[in-house]
């Protein structure tokens, strides 16, 4: 595929009928106008364009190897004579600079200087390593975004889950006196949750960032009870067993 560069940017060289040709895209990106900008100007304008002159309107069978993917609906292409009537009202510096560039870089090609191979495999790479920089990027924006993003629904039911089997070992199973005694048991879910958030510096659960989910599953597989809350567990445990014993 053949590249020409026109005000810095490079667009795949297309022919048809053995005429130059651009598409909307092109002229929108050549332009710096919004995606969508020339298709609209020539929809409004349709009546002034000849087909087969300004203009081509072609499907996939009616090329072979065109250089641009064209889907089931079609495509249009502008030949020199189109473009320069669907441009006319941009009367910016800039739409003055690629239209010169245009028609004497691009359309009026046979004028013009050709590019060797070697010079075409050169800008085909630039495009290329281009392509991939700002898809890197992109890539780059997407990874630091997940991580400054919360944890999701289903990770919050997992961490849940994870508290729910932590009370139940440190209460030493739900048959346990210190399981079934109400008031104890939501005494060492409040310790879990209140440990875990003060780990992670966050108010509550669901604020906990996705970078460390796999830091506070972890960090629940550990937490033990301490002090009177280790005692007063322990004290509610040894009490039905030593009722059980004396009977």
């Amino acid at each position: 595929m053949s590249l020409i560069k026109i005000n810095n940017q490079y667009i795949p060289v297309k022919e048809f009928n053995n005429q130059r040709v651009v598409t909307f895209k092109d002229i929108d990106l050549l332009h710096q106008r919004t995606d969508g900008i020339a298709r609209k100007n020539f929809n409004n304008n349709i009546q002034h364009f000849i087909e087969n002159t300004d203009y081509f309107s072609i499907k996939p069978s009616d090329v072979n190897n065109f250089p641009i993917p064209i889907n089931n609906a079609g495509l249009t292409l502008i030949t020199e004579s189109g473009y320069l009537m669907l441009v006319k009202s941009f009367q910016d510096d800039l739409a003055w600079k690629v239209q010169r560039e245009l028609v004497n870089g691009y359309f009026r090609v046979n004028e013009q200087k050709q590019l060797s191979p070697m010079d075409q495999l050169r800008l085909q790479y630039q495009v290329i390593e281009q392509h991939e920089e700002k898809l890197s990027e992109l890539d780059t924006k997407v990874e630091n975004l997940a991580l400054t993003m919360n944890i999701t629904d289903g990770q919050a039911k997992t961490i849940q889950a994870l508290v729910h089997k932590r009370v139940k070992t440190l209460c030493c199973g739900d048959e346990s006196s210190s399981y079934q005694n109400q008031s104890l048991r939501k005494k060492v879910y409040r310790y879990i949750w209140k440990a875990l958030k003060d780990y992670l510096n966050v108010t509550v659960y669901h604020n906990i960032l996705r970078k460390d989910y796999s830091q506070a599953l972890k960090y629940l597989d550990s937490i033990t009870l301490q002090g009177a809350l280790l005692r007063e567990v322990q004290d509610a445990n040894n009490q039905v067993n030593f009722s059980e014993e004396v009977v």
